[in-house]
This record gives structure tokens, sequence and C-alpha cells, in this order.
């Protein structure tokens, strides 16, 4: 089967065929949570207390093709280098993962003019980053079925405002609260400390509302997050 026919597999939005490369197969592991449980002498059942949600288990075996086995050996260490630097993988089951990259097989050569790897990696499953644009307080449905960090980009500030339960004060024009990156950002600068900020946004799947001073703009991105 050739999965390029349904959905061109990708990583970090660029077609693994400008490496080189072409994908024979890939896996994904289920998802698993790791539980810590509470025994009380007055429950029969272990009362859970709380779960941590486990790294998938991401697999590709690629071909590699050209004109001898020192250039397709070289292709797979020029990707090693981009899967290593960090990666967002788009599979053929229309999924993105956002992956660690882990490790990878010793070529096999099955002609001379072809090397194929196999890479292993632990990632996030995700979507396309999504986006909304608020001029006024409302609410949109988030999509995925676990919570998401969210980028709230605040623009037309003027003395003190609110958004999301956060307070801005000191500051003109636009502010970055960036919970994907952790970090809150004017023009590039961190201006943490112009927040009463205790916990990045996070926005659970299904209807979200987003409330903030009236006379600002709130664009508000996040990528949808799967189990």
């Amino acid at each position: 089967m050739e999965y390029e026919k349904i959905i061109e597999p990708r990583v970090n939005d660029t077609p693994f065929s400008l490496y080189g490369a072409q994908m024979l197969d890939f896996s994904v592991g289920g998802v698993g949570v790791k539980n810590g449980y509470l025994f009380t002498p007055s429950a029969f059942f272990p009362v859970v207390v709380s779960g941590e949600i486990t790294l998938r288990r991401v697999k590709i075996t690629l071909d590699f093709s050209g004109l001898g086995w020192q250039e397709t050996e070289r292709a797979i260490s020029d990707l090693t280098a981009v899967f290593l630097a960090g990666c967002d993988l788009l599979l053929p089951d229309g999924f993105y993962y956002r992956c660690a990259f882990d490790q990878n097989s010793a070529p096999k050569r099955p002609a001379p003019w072809i090397s194929t790897a196999t890479f292993e990696f632990d990632g996030v499953r995700h979507g396309r980053l999504e986006q909304r644009t608020l001029t006024a307080s409302g609410s949109f449905v988030v999509e995925g079925n676990r919570p998401a960090p969210a980028r709230l980009t605040v623009s037309g500030i003027s003395g003190t405002v609110t958004v999301a339960g956060i307070t801005i004060t000191g500051l003109t024009g636009t502010v970055v609260i960036d919970g994907l990156s952790r970090k809150v950002t004017q023009n590039g600068s961190n201006v943490f400390g112009n927040t009463d900020l205790t916990a990045f946004p996070k926005l659970a799947p299904g209807r979200a509302e987003i409330n903030f001073t009236a006379g600002l703009t709130v664009k508000v991105e996040y990528y949808p997050l799967y189990l």
C-alpha cells in the first residue's frame, strides 16, 4: 500500500520526499496512564488520586534512494539530525505527532541505490493548529479530547486589563501569554512580572468561555490533543 496516495507524510511540514525518502510503514502505540492510588481503611477499592498520561511509541520505516549507499546513508544521517532537533510528524492516519527522537535501526541495503531504516520516537498525538480571534468576551468549541495548552495574543492593552482571569498591568500594546512555550512576552521581551499569572492557559475539550476587558482583541491558538 502506498501511503503517499492517501496523506503525504511530513516532518515539520516538509514532505519526506525532499529528504530522498519514501515511507514504507508506520505504527503508533497505544496510550497509557500512570495512576497513583490511595488505600483507606473504609474503602474496599483503591482510590485513584492522580494520573499521568504516557507518551505514544511511534515507529516509521523509510526507504532512501540515491546514486549509491554513501548518498542514501548520508540522507539517513541528515534526516536523523532533523529528528534529533525536535520534530512534528504528519502520518498517514491523519494525525500529527510531536515527538522526541529515540533511536534508528542499522540500515538495510536491498539494492545498491536503496537504504532502508526504521526510526523510533515517543510522542503526543495532536491536530492542526487552531485559531480563534475574539473582539469581545465569548465562547467557542475546543477540539480534541484532552486539555490543551493555549497561546493568547492580547492586543489593545492600555492600563490594567484582565483576560481569562489573568491581570496585566503597566503595559500598553500587545502581550503574548504563551502556554505552549510557557512564556509571557511583549516584542520578544519577558514581561511575566507584569502579570499575576499562576498557571498558563489551558483549554478543556468542549465549549470554552474566554472573558476579558472590553476594548481588547484576543487571538487564541492551540493544538487539539487526542488520547
